[in-house]
C-alpha cells in the first residue's frame, strides 16, 4: 500500500510539471538564445479561455531593451506561443499575458519572471533589474 501511495505521488508530480499552463523554455536561457513562451489555455487554472481571440505578452519590468513593450503571441495547435532572441546584456524580466481585459499571472500578487543565465549561473545584473521591478510593483518607500 505504501508503495502505491509513493508511486501516485511521484506520478502526480510529473503530470503537474508536464501540464503547466505557461512555460518558458529553455528553463535557464542564456544571452543569444531564443526563448519561447507558451500558454496552453486547455490546462485549467488560468483566466484566459481556450477560445481567446488574441493573447499579448506585456513586459512589466525588463532590461530586454531591444524588444517592444508588448508582443502578440501566435496560436499554434491550440497553444499560444512567442519566441524572441536574448540580447548579450539580457539579465531579467517580468511579464504578464493579456487577452483583452483579462490578465494571466502566476498569482494575483506575482508576475511571470525570467532570469537569464551566463555559463549556467544567473546573471549578476538580475539583482538590479529585479530590485527595480519590486520598487515599481510596491512603490518607493
Amino acid at each position: 500500500m505504501r508503495l502505491i501511495v509513493i508511486l501516485l505521488l511521484m506520478t502526480s508530480g510529473f503530470t503537474a510539471r508536464s501540464q503547466e499552463r505557461v512555460v518558458i523554455s529553455p528553463e535557464k536561457p542564456e544571452p543569444g538564445q531564443t526563448v519561447t513562451v507558451t500558454l496552453d489555455p486547455s490546462v485549467p487554472g488560468g483566466p484566459i479561455p481556450a477560445g481567446a481571440a488574441g493573447v499579448t505578452l506585456q513586459f512589466v519590468n525588463s532590461n530586454l531593451y531591444d524588444l517592444p513593450y508588448t508582443m502578440p503571441l501566435k496560436k499554434e495547435g491550440g497553444k499560444w506561443t512567442i519566441s524572441f532572441q536574448l540580447a548579450p546584456y539580457a539579465a531579467f524580466c517580468t511579464f504578464k499575458l493579456m487577452s483583452g481585459e483579462i490578465t494571466e499571472r502566476p498569482s494575483a500578487d506575482r508576475l511571470f519572471e525570467m532570469v537569464v543565465y551566463k555559463n549556467g549561473s544567473p546573471c549578476a545584473m538580475r539583482f538590479t533589474t529585479r530590485a527595480a521591478a519590486c520598487l515599481t510593483r510596491w512603490g518607493n518607500p
